[in-house]
């Protein structure tokens, strides 16, 4: 966890895209629900921006690193706040792939 939210703030938007890929899996993932949910406020900061930035597979990841986390720990994230954030980048514009996480995380919240 430590090295991807390193590499959430890195120059490369490709290195960020791949790390935000990777801590929404780790964070659905993972069993040490601790110490990944120690980190969840660290990981929304380092996403907050990324929204911003019009990289396209950069902002897919970032949504879909946002879906897997409310997926993973829905209590521990403030949806109401950034779920409208999360919309506002759909529909995703290269990273198709990211579209499941979040089709998911939509069903599962409407199921709450």
């Amino acid at each position: 966890m430590k090295v991807l939210l390193h590499r959430l703030s890195d120059e490369d938007p490709e290195t960020k895209s791949n790390a935000a890929y990777a801590v929404g899996l780790l964070c659905l993932k993972s069993q040490n629900t601790q110490e990944i949910l120690k980190h969840y406020n660290t990981i929304l900061q380092k996403l907050e921006p990324l929204l911003q930035i019009q990289h396209h597979r950069l902002l897919d990841n970032a949504c879909g690193c946002l879906a897997r986390m409310i997926m993973a720990h829905p209590e521990a994230i403030p949806v109401p706040d950034v779920l409208p954030q999360l919309i506002q980048q759909l529909p995703l514009k290269e990273d198709f792939d990211e579209n499941a996480p979040i089709y998911e995380m939509f069903v599962q919240l409407c199921k709450c």
